[in-house]
This record gives C-alpha cells, structure tokens and sequence, in this order.
C-alpha cells in the first residue's frame, strides 16, 4: 500500500510574504511602522520565525484589509501539520500499569 505524501501547508506569515506584502510594494520597515511593530518582529513572521498572533492578524486586517479569519485559518492548518509531525516523530510514551492494590479503594 502507498503512503499517501501530503504537502505542508504555507503558513500565514510565508503567505505575506509571497502573495500579499510583495505586491503593496512597500519595505519591511514601512509595512512594519504601519502595524506597530518592529522590523525584527514582522521579518521573524516573514520568515517562520514566530506564529502570527490573533492580535497581530486583526492588526493587519484593519491596516491592509486582509481577512484576519483567512491568515489564522492558514496559521492553524500550518501549526497543526507540524504538530502533527512533531508527535510522529517522537517516541512512544510506555504508560506502567496500576497495581491491584492501587485500584482497591483503601
């Protein structure tokens, strides 16, 4: 049987970067002051470095009308897909089992 290869879904921030910031054709500073943060901090987005947060993703909708509910929605499918990964390859946890006398009520 084959195994079914799935693509890792962009995430929010690589989805600025690529599609929606590129065409605004403004510099990392410029969109960056125009949310209220640093350039370190919208680059690390940029870049995968950190998740966006709710507030920044309100932010950017009331800034540059992109629908915060889209750029969570691509965030968490992101986030889930490694976190997905994450879990498989990590080993298993062994769960030792209770003794009876640990069940038996006292």
């Amino acid at each position: 049987m084959a195994i079914k290869r799935e693509v890792a879904p962009i995430s929010a921030g690589a989805t600025l970067k690529n599609w929606e910031f590129k065409e605004l054709g403004l510099t990392q500073q410029e969109i960056a002051d125009r949310l209220g943060i640093s350039r370190k901090h919208l680059s690390e987005l940029l870049n995968d470095k950190v998740p966006l947060s709710h507030e920044l993703a309100v932010r950017i909708e009331e800034v540059f009308n992109i629908s915060a509910d889209v750029l969570m929605r691509v965030e968490s499918k992101h986030r889930l897909y490694h976190a997905r990964l994450n879990r498989v390859a990590e080993k298993p946890v062994k769960v030792a089992r209770a003794s009876r006398q640990a069940l038996e009520p006292a």
